[in-house]
């Protein structure tokens, strides 16, 4: 995206989606040996910002993140990051 992004706004619209979608504040725990989901109405949303000096490493970034495993029970199970490259652009990922 070469506009600037507002961390806020987009922080904002993922908390109100929380709030009104259960789905995205579950995890998976085991209890008596099945797998049994849970519904944490106390998640904080998973975004976060990371500003780079240039776009050297945007692609090592970008690969960490998208390869980071999930911890199953623990809620969120998803999770969404702005790389912004001061000066030039944002990628929301």
């Amino acid at each position: 995206i070469s506009e600037k992004i507002d961390p806020v706004f987009y922080k904002n619209a993922l908390d109100m989606l929380m709030q009104k979608h259960e789905i995205l504040k579950t995890n998976f725990t085991i209890i008596n040996g099945k797998v049994m989901q849970e519904i944490n109405n106390n998640v904080e949303s998973p975004f976060e910002v990371r500003i780079l000096k240039n776009k050297e490493y945007l692609q090592e970034e970008v690969d960490n993140f998208a390869n980071t495993v999930f911890n199953l029970n623990q809620a969120p199970l998803f999770r969404m990051k702005l790389f912004h490259i001061k000066n030039s652009m944002d990628l929301l990922q």
